[in-house]
């Protein structure tokens, strides 16, 4: 099977995982929650970054900004590598499901067979 390594880019992160979630949606799938929970975190952290870089490198420099960029990066990049990482656990768990083949018993649970009442 050929992989294939998910964007770099947080745009397009962000958007095959909003495509995901709306098929957990439809199909009421409790994933869904945690989905949209890294989804939710890794945009916080990535505009928390932004919010810093750009304090950092406005005309008076931050220093306070300028102490906390390193800090938000980090934050930023594993907020973004657990979302991936949740997407490609999804991806694989559907393919799973999909790859299972049929049950002797027909998809039915064994029965066990009642004790006979004497």
């Amino acid at each position: 099977m050929e992989s294939k390594q998910l964007s770099q880019n947080s745009n397009a992160l962000f958007a095959v995982a909003e495509a995901i979630a709306d098929v957990l949606a439809h199909r009421r799938d409790a994933a869904e929650a945690r989905l949209r929970a890294s989804l939710a975190a890794a945009r916080f952290a990535r505009n928390r970054y932004a919010a810093f870089a750009a304090a950092a490198v406005a005309e008076d420099q931050s220093a306070l900004a300028r102490s906390f960029l390193v800090q938000a990066k980090s934050l930023r990049d594993r907020t973004e590598r657990a979302l991936r990482r949740r997407i490609v656990e999804l991806i694989m768990l559907s393919q799973r499901v999909v790859a299972l083949p049929p049950s002797p018993s027909g998809g039915r649970l064994p029965q066990e067979e009642a004790p006979a009442i004497q």
